[in-house]
């Protein structure tokens, strides 16, 4: 196996960005989404009293309707309307039960892996089994699959992984795994097979993959950890693919758009920013006002055709330090923005449509 042998170093100039972001528009957005709704998560808590649930809102209508309540909290976006939820005990908050919830139905799966509480997990839909990461809880961890009861446990790694990345088009998994000689990155199957290194550069752990999955986007440490490149990783090739020109030097988070030809990105100071690829092309869409530096790498969430996508803009903190804030709709044709009503309380935001 090849590893990497070239890092293309970016140009630090943002490339016909402007200055300031577009302008908010709350009328053209509504028009246009028609019956899509956002799937949420959400925390509130006062005092001593805490509280989780999860609810959908209506763009159009600008209903709220609660999905599942009960410390419950969604795991994976929206696969054919179904949602992947967990729901915590309460008497017990380090127990969680999992739920595959049908959104058209309203019907869920018996309750399942009560004892996988201490991981992230997503639902790989065409094994229809489950990837539990938990690199997402500390700051190194394990990763594995399993069926939906959590049997048949396959482990991917058993230790120091700092975090894994599933292609929903194929199941792969890139994961980075911290080791003896430094960063590890691997290439593997989501069943256990066809283990590849593919390099032992130092990547943060907010990448992508591209929704061929023909290419990986990550941003690159500098030898001193104090800047980013941003690389593009050809998989069938084993070598770097088209560069972006973007100015690398507090990206925190870069997501491809489901064609392909858009990137959404936050900053280090949360400024989001709008690349589309061909034109090389670089929008500043929204002015921060948070000085919140906690982050999640699944901040954005795109509506299937590339239009439109939301953005978690977090401002304030809950019970446990638990970020949370306003979602915000992003057209990116007419580069507007609209800001929700949903309450000032979101963790995790998804589309869907019925």
């Amino acid at each position: 196996m090849k590893k990497l042998i070239t890092i293309i170093l970016l140009s630090i100039a943002f490339i016909a960005c402007s200055d300031d972001p577009v302008s908010l528009d709350d009328k053209k957005i509504i028009s246009d989404l028609g019956d899509y709704s956002i799937i949420y998560a959400y925390t509130k808590g006062k005092d001593d009293t805490f509280e989780m649930g999860v609810n959908t809102y209506n763009v159009k209508t600008k209903e709220i309707i609660e999905i599942v309540g009960g410390y419950s909290y969604v795991n994976s976006p929206v696969i054919d309307n179904k949602i992947l939820i967990s729901k915590a005990e309460v008497d017990d908050k380090s127990i969680a039960n999992h739920y595959l919830y049908d959104l058209k139905t309203g019907d869920s799966t018996k309750p399942f892996g009560n004892r996988l509480a201490d991981y992230n997990i997503k639902y790989l839909e065409k094994s229809n089994r489950l990837l539990l990461d938990g690199s997402v809880f500390q700051d190194i961890g394990p990763i594995y699959t399993s069926n939906l009861d959590g049997s048949d446990i396959i482990t991917i790694e058993s230790s120091s992984v700092l975090r894994a990345k599933l292609s929903n088009t194929n199941n792969m998994l890139f994961y980075i795994k911290f080791g003896g000689t430094g960063y590890d990155n691997y290439l593997i199957n989501s069943d256990g097979t066809n283990k590849q290194l593919i390099s032992s550069e130092k990547i943060s752990a907010f990448i992508d993959w591209h929704p061929t999955a023909k290419r990986i986007l990550a941003l690159k440490y500098s030898d001193d950890m104090k800047m980013y490149a941003l690389i593009e990783y050809d998989v069938d090739k084993q070598s770097i693919g088209a560069a972006m020109n973007i100015d690398t030097l507090s990206l925190r988070i870069v997501q491809y758009s489901p064609d392909g030809k858009k990137l959404l990105i936050a900053d280090r100071f949360w400024n989001v920013y709008l690349y589309k690829i061909q034109d090389k092309k670089l929008t500043k869409i929204i002015q921060s006002t948070t000085d919140d530096s906690s982050f999640s790498s699944e901040c954005f969430s795109w509506t299937p055709d590339s239009k439109f996508a939301t953005f978690l803009n977090p401002n304030n903190r809950g019970q446990y330090d638990i970020a949370r804030g306003e979602i915000m709709i992003i057209d990116t044709e007419t580069m507007t923005v609209e800001k929700t009503e949903i309450p000032d309380e979101v963790v995790r935001a998804y589309w869907y449509k019925k």
